[in-house]
């Protein structure tokens, strides 16, 4: 009977550590560019490590997430490392943007950014709070 609890009990906490790692939730949105929802552009928050230079990230950092908006402008979250569900719990650079090619009949041609500079600089931030969110919405203005 011993046994048998004792290896319940390691089942369990081995099922306890499956799923998204420590410290990621899940998170989505909507991206609207003058009240209007922004399609098809690509949404990503890298952590803000603060004091940090790319060059002396620790390596146990957690990775970036990244998403693509929806017809609505809405979005969820996907981990770079391994596309799996979610973002690190904590304050985030963000960055927005939404390429329209100048000729879309040709790969090669050209590319006009849609969404303003000051929503790709680095300056954008938002913090993850330790339950999730579905509310990272971001209303952005063409001024």
């Amino acid at each position: 009977m011993r046994t048998a609890c004792f290896c319940c009990l390691v089942s369990m906490l081995l099922l306890a550590g499956c799923g998204r790692p420590a410290g990621f939730v899940p998170v989505s949105g909507k991206v609207t560019l003058d009240g209007k929802p922004l399609d098809d552009a690509h949404v990503s928050f890298k952590p803000n490590l603060k004091g940090t230079t790319p060059a002396d990230t620790p390596k146990n950092s957690p990775g970036g997430s990244y998403a693509v908006t929806d017809a609505q402008g809405r979005f969820t979250l996907k981990r770079v490392t391994d596309d799996a569900a979610g973002a690190a719990v904590g304050e985030h650079i963000v960055m927005i943007s939404k390429y329209k090619p100048l000729n879309p009949t040709d790969d090669a041609a050209p590319v006009l950014e849609q969404v303003p500079a000051k929503y790709r600089d680095g300056t954008l931030k938002f913090k993850v709070p330790a339950g999730g969110t579905a509310k990272a919405d971001f209303e952005l203005s063409s001024n």
